[in-house]
């Protein structure tokens, strides 16, 4: 997806999304795994294909700092400024290296967002 396109799908997200959750994670290497039964007859659960290659769920990047900052760092691995803050209601703003994310609908929103104006604007 389109970096543009997906730092508008976060600016306008009111909550944390698990369908951006993906997009966000398809940036950074993630990719889907199904795993089927010994007979290869039905599958079993989707799983994510993380970028060092293990299996595991895809991280909640729109909802938890620690996921989005895990986003930021392999995304953006020479951000020299990282920063993300938040209010009594919740909303958060974040920077990263001088690309200001502002009062977005949660801090993880924010970094992720951050995240994808500075290499949009790094170009």
């Amino acid at each position: 997806m389109d970096l543009a396109k997906l730092a508008r799908f976060l600016e306008t997200a009111s909550a944390a999304d698990r369908k951006l959750d993906i997009l966000i994670g398809m940036q950074i290497g993630y990719e889907r795994h199904l795993a089927v039964d010994a007979d290869h007859a039905q599958p079993l659960q989707a799983k994510w294909r993380k970028p060092n290659g293990d299996i595991g769920k895809m991280p909640g990047f729109t909802e938890s700092v620690d996921a989005a900052w895990e986003f930021v760092t392999l995304f953006c691995p020479d951000a020299s400024q990282i920063g993300v803050t938040f209010d009594e209601h919740g909303r958060g703003s974040a920077d990263v290296d001088g690309q200001k994310a502002l009062q977005y609908a949660t801090p993880a929103l924010a970094l992720c967002a951050a995240a994808l104006r500075s290499k949009l604007y790094d170009k």
